[in-house]
């Protein structure tokens, strides 16, 4: 667990910072840096696992950028509730703490907020923010609901603001070097991949119900959870789907209530999803997303077959690519 926290948390900071600098937004002039870089105030929506994990890439970037490419700055966290707010204090140099996200969005020295909370919360906090004209991080998935998801892409697409999705597997060294690979023809004619985001994370049927397991609360299970990221890089990588077939399936049917023993609720969503999948150049594949891969760790995976080549890469292993 500890290696993948690592690994997750500086995935993030060097690919968050690269997706900064690429979109080159005109930052408000803040607090001097060197040679008069202004810097960008950040208010964080959400801190259970996410929420440290997005802040602390921000307080990573001086460490694998020298000079950074930008600073930026902590001002805010909003959390549901007052203690993880204090908490939050303690740990991560925020100037403020509030249980109301609409107090981040009235601060003129807050110019980006990150969207780290339960699903279903994404799309009033979303569309809040950028009729506010704040820049937006939004972990995925997007929105509970296809309907939302279009509603707040419309509205983006019409303000100035610049807004990102977290796909980070999109930018790891030997993605970014599949992609190059595949547009420069190395492997000819695709024939066939195959797709995995793997977890464990659920295999012990005594862990107990959480938001993530709620229809109401995530939209989805597996495939909302793992399966966009794997999607997101197979699309990225390969281009458009043309069709898909897909199976859902709940394996362990209920769990327990944490702090009520012996109370059990049913589990609403989906603990793998297969997919086989065409895409519009013709290749197929499979699509797998489970978070009861019995022996996996956080295992975003792919191979790719063409007439000329091949290439294989695991989320593990994420500077290489075989």
């Amino acid at each position: 667990m500890m290696k993948s926290l690592s690994l997750r948390t500086s995935i993030f900071s060097v690919r968050y910072s690269a997706v900064l600098r690429r979109h080159s937004p005109v930052w408000i002039a803040g607090e001097g840096g060197d040679r008069g870089m202004s810097t960008l105030g950040v208010g964080i929506v959400g801190f259970g696992f996410m929420g440290r994990t997005h802040s602390y890439g921000h307080l990573n970037i001086p460490l694998f950028y020298d000079p950074p490419p930008l600073r930026t700055k902590l001002v805010g966290v909003c959390t549901s509730r007052t203690e993880t707010g204090r908490k939050a204090l303690e740990v991560v140099p925020f100037e403020f703490a509030t249980t109301d996200y609409r107090e981040l969005l009235k601060r003129d020295d807050i110019h980006l907020i990150h969207c780290c909370t339960p699903n279903r919360l994404h799309y009033p906090l979303l569309v809040d923010a950028l009729k506010a004209g704040k820049h937006l991080y939004c972990d995925k998935p997007l929105a509970a609901n296809v309907q939302e998801a279009r509603e707040i892409a419309a509205l983006s697409a019409r303000g100035a603001a610049k807004y990102q999705m977290a796909h980070q597997c999109r930018f790891l060294p030997a993605t970014l070097r599949a992609r190059q690979l595949v547009q420069e023809g190395f492997l000819g004619r695709v024939f066939h991949f195959r797709a995995e985001y793997l977890h464990a994370g659920y295999v012990d049927p005594t862990r107990p119900m959480s938001w993530r397991l709620s229809k109401e609360e995530s939209g989805g299970g597996a495939l909302f959870d793992l399966g966009s990221h794997i999607i997101d890089l197979v699309a990225h990588l390969l281009g458009d789907f043309e069709s898909v077939f897909a199976v859902a399936e709940t394996l362990i049917k209920e769990r327990p209530v944490k702090g009520q023993p012996g109370v059990k609720q049913p589990v609403e969503v989906d603990d793998l999803t297969l997919m086989t999948v065409r895409m519009k150049s013709g290749a197929v594949g499979v699509i797998e997303s489970s978070r009861l891969a019995t022996g996996a760790q956080d295992e975003c995976r792919f191979e790719i077959h063409g007439e000329r080549g091949a290439m294989r890469f695991n989320i593990m292993d994420p500077n290489w690519l075989y």
